[in-house]
């Protein structure tokens, strides 16, 4: 292990509080480098979190959770604490996860110019992605795309959880050297101790963040003509609405919140398939790859996903499920029923998540990284 030392201090800032994917990101650099968060609390109350071998620091503004334009004048609040927070900790590498927060680390770049600055992207905002009819919108748009342009000429490295993002956006703005693909996959080792279980009914879950409420709602009343329960685990940063919703129907069970590292073994052990199934409609999710893919190979449960997605390319192309239209309930019957009674097809499927598992391996996509940063304080003495 690398001795730390205060100039190879790495400092995240992110817009939420850290979630599973950004937990790993500190898990893995922790080993090394002194390591700090900055974190936007836009919650009623302080959450006070704590990471172990981590500086925490939350900047609480309570701010709509899911329209960024709801929360305008919140953000520029949120840029200015930040940057504020960020020249505190001084760090050496700054790594960020989206646009607001690369405003923050490119000012802070442009005064301490031997910085790294690691600029990561799970998700192409709609925003920036989709085709705006609304005026308004548009020009949002238009703008946010011209800041990033702006910006991304600051960036050391461009953190991609799917390299199609640099195929449809980002090959026009960065040299493809300076792109690092980081696929959201579980740590490593997290699912050694996973056993499936048997149950009394064909058991269908949704397991992460609940959003997509249009597929999810196919998914409930699919499910209940196909014969099968469904299982419903994670947060919804919309409220109660929707798990009112599940409360209608005998066949569901909604679990709510849970905590990754402790629960997320026994709550796979629940079901007998993932659904991943997203509005393809939106680019981004034509695009994107969920952290579930690489969760169904390692439990070696079949997935269901959304047709004309790169998701589905990669699910059909491995044999380890099923890709059906996103607003079509009768295919999604179809497919449920299949998987539920035809013990050879769905057998099928689980091999072939067993024969892929080295797929969903992260250790030679941390080393990249690893070797990023590494080279980069060698290269870079650090200067205030």
């Amino acid at each position: 292990m690398a001795k730390k030392e205060d100039k190879s201090r790495i400092v995240l800032v992110l817009s939420h509080k850290p979630d599973n994917r950004y937990g790993k990101r500190l898990d893995l650099l922790k080993e090394d480098y002194t390591m700090g968060v900055v974190y936007w609390n836009k919650e009623e109350k302080p959450l006070h979190l704590s990471l172990q071998d981590v500086e925490v620091q939350e900047v609480h503004l309570p701010a709509d959770r899911t329209n960024p334009l709801k929360r305008i004048p919140q953000t520029l609040q949120f840029l200015q604490q930040a940057y504020q927070r960020v020249e505190q900790l001084r760090p050496a590498c700054i790594y960020v996860g989206n646009l607001d927060m690369l405003w923050i680390a490119a000012r802070y770049k442009k005064k301490h110019k031997n910085t790294l600055l690691i600029y990561e992207i799970a998700d192409l905002h709609r925003l920036v992605i989709d085709r705006q009819k609304h005026p308004l919108k548009k020009l949002i748009s238009l703008g946010l795309k011209g800041m990033e342009k702006a910006l991304i000429g600051k960036v050391d490295r461009l953190v991609l959880t799917s390299m199609k993002f640099y195929d449809c956006y980002y090959q026009h703005l960065i040299d493809k050297r300076k792109v690092l693909f980081m696929p959201n996959m579980p740590k490593e080792g997290i699912f050694n101790q996973f056993h499936k279980q048997k149950h009394q009914q064909f058991t269908v879950g949704f397991i992460g963040w609940i959003r997509y409420k249009e597929q999810l709602k196919l998914l409930i009343h699919a499910a209940e003509k196909a014969g099968v329960h469904l299982l419903f685990a994670g947060e919804d940063a919309e409220g109660e609405e929707f798990e009112r919703y599940c409360a209608g129907f005998p066949h569901v069970t909604f679990l709510g919140p849970f905590d990754y590292e402790r629960d997320i073994l026994d709550i796979y052990s629940q079901v007998d398939c993932i659904y991943a199934v997203y509005d393809a409609d939106m680019r981004n999710v034509r695009v994107a790859l969920p952290n579930k893919l690489y969760e169904a190979i390692l439990c070696e449960l079949p997935i269901l996903v959304a047709k004309q997605t790169y998701l589905a390319e990669l699910v059909k192309s491995m044999g380890i499920g099923e890709a059906v239209h996103h607003k079509s309930r009768k295919e999604l019957t179809a497919v449920l029923k299949k998987l539920s009674q035809d013990r050879a097809y769905y057998e099928g499927l689980c091999t072939n998540c067993r024969l892929h598992r080295g797929e969903a391996e992260p250790e030679a996509y941390n080393q990249r990284l690893l070797l990023a940063i590494a080279r980069h304080f060698r290269n870079n003495e650090y200067r205030e």
